[in-house]
């Protein structure tokens, strides 16, 4: 995994697109999925959504999150996103 850096007041937002085999190809309802968010290593319980407020954040941290597709039906392969360090400036 490679590491990108964001400021410690911006928010982070999960994105992510993936294409549900069983709808013809066409790509899935992200608001069904299951984000789980993870800081320094270790899982963050309370926060599942897409987007992680910057209040959460500290300098120094780094933050990845799990993705696990889900159609209704059936759940996808979870996938991990890069990893994001905090930095303390603007």
């Amino acid at each position: 995994r490679s590491s990108d850096l964001i400021a410690v007041h911006q928010d982070l937002t999960a994105s992510f697109v993936y294409i549900d085999p069983n709808s013809g190809g066409d790509s899935g309802d992200t608001s069904a999925c299951i984000v789980r968010w993870y800081k320094n290593g270790s899982a963050v319980v309370q926060y599942t959504g897409v987007t992680l407020p910057a209040a959460s954040l500290t300098t120094c941290d780094v933050w990845f999150y799990i993705v696990t597709p889900y159609d209704g039906i059936n759940y996808g392969v979870s996938v991990a996103s890069v990893e994001v360090g905090i930095t303390g400036q603007t």
